[in-house]
């Protein structure tokens, strides 16, 4: 039998080495130019892709924390109509 992790469903041990401590933040990798073309959130991904970019460099860019309060807009909206009732006979009365 598949494992849990095989059919896409994952292990609390798993999930708590998911998660992120700290200040979180992304790799940035740029090409000789130094223009930015692609992140990465692990270190492992960073080696991947300077092995196929070697003149490219990496940067570790801090993300902003986010909003302790988020405000959402919301709109009204009229209440659904509900369709008839069915006149039809069930199967189990047949």
């Amino acid at each position: 039998m598949d494992s849990p992790t095989d059919m896409g469903l994952t292990t609390r041990n798993l999930q708590s080495q998911l998660v992120t401590t700290g200040t979180p933040f992304v790799y940035e990798i740029r090409d000789k130019r130094g223009k930015p073309f692609r992140h990465c959130g692990s270190p492992r991904d960073v080696e991947l892709v300077l092995e196929q970019y070697p003149s490219s460099t990496y940067h570790k860019v801090y993300l902003s924390k986010p909003p302790e309060t988020v405000d959402v807009s919301y709109t009204s909206m009229e209440q659904e109509k509900q369709l008839p009732e069915s006149n039809l006979t069930p199967f189990d009365a047949l």
